[in-house]
């Protein structure tokens, strides 16, 4: 019987990649006992720069809205303490800025020793 030709498309193949990485990340936190992501702000995080993002550069990224992408970013916030906003500050010039919090912080070092 002849492979259907998506099975063999690259672009199926990374999509199939990213599946995989997805749920063994969220594998190693339920192993780990953390509370789990969605895959939605599993993705929100897939987006930040180590040192912060503005929340702006980050909605961009990911293709969404500035406001759908504050509300994904509180509901982590609220829920997880895997990211944290830092607010806006006129004082500091700079916009809100969404950086990875402690729990994402203790994650990124168990990941890193993971095989």
């Amino acid at each position: 019987m002849k492979r259907h030709w998506r099975l063999d498309n690259i672009g199926w193949r990374l999509h199939e990649a990213v599946n995989k990485f997805d749920a063994r990340v969220l594998e190693l936190q339920q192993q780990s006992g953390y509370r789990p992501l969605s895959l939605s702000q599993l993705h929100a995080t897939r987006n930040l720069d180590d040192d912060g993002t503005r929340l702006s550069e980050l909605a961009k990224r990911a293709g969404m809205t500035k406001a759908a992408m504050g509300e994904l970013v509180n509901q982590v916030e609220r829920n997880q303490s895997y990211i944290c906003l830092v607010e806006a500050s006129a004082r500091l010039n700079h916009a809100g800025v969404v950086v990875f919090g402690p729990l994402e912080q203790v994650l990124h070092s168990r990941m890193d020793r993971t095989p």
